[in-house]
């Protein structure tokens, strides 16, 4: 593997490679360093015998996730009253092998994760009922719904229930599964 020193640049193994490469600015440097000296003519296309070299793929904001196909949709149906609101159904629509994380924050919160697992054949896409959420939940409550697959973007629907009118919804996406949404234009 090459890796860009100060001064020169040096090959090392790749097991030792993947251990000690943690920063993401130094793997950006890398991926920069060894494109660079495929381009100049540095590195033979064969290499020497016993070394790899294997670009890494970019990471930061140059490197775009792919979105979940079909993009997730949450759909909601309730009735609001005067001590919040009640859901009568439910329901995402989105890629089998994907997962629907739901949280919930405030005052008298009837669970703090539900974690939904998305079954069924592959390359499918599933509408499933989201039973855990299909109840009433009082004024103040905070309803966080992700759905994740590993990989891909996915999507971040946030419910804050209100007295007498529906929720303030929000929609944004997750990049990958780390439950941190972000605006989808940067996906």
């Amino acid at each position: 593997m090459l890796v860009a020193g100060d001064d020169a640049t040096r090959v090392m193994s790749s097991s030792r490679f993947l251990h000690s490469m943690r920063s993401r600015s130094v793997l950006v440097g890398l991926w920069a360093a060894c494109a660079l000296a495929l381009l100049v003519g540095g590195l033979s296309a064969g290499g020497a015998i016993g070394q790899d070299y294997i670009l890494p793929t970019p990471t930061g904001p140059e490197a775009r996730m792919p979105v979940l196909t079909p993009f997730p949709v949450v759909r909601i149906v309730g009735q609001a009253n005067r001590r919040g609101a009640i859901f009568s159904r439910v329901t995402a629509r989105t890629a089998v092998g994907s997962r629907i994380v739901a949280t919930c924050r405030g005052a008298r919160c009837p669970f703090a994760r539900r974690s939904k697992f998305v079954m069924g054949t592959a390359g499918t896409a599933r509408t499933v009922r989201v039973l855990s959420l299909e109840r009433s939940f009082r004024v103040g409550v905070t309803l966080r719904i992700y759905v994740v697959k590993g990989g891909f973007a996915g999507k971040y629907t946030s419910l804050v229930i209100r007295r007498n009118m529906p929720p303030r919804r929000y929609d944004r996406c997750v990049p990958g599964v780390t439950l941190k949404p972000v605006d989808c234009s940067g996906v």
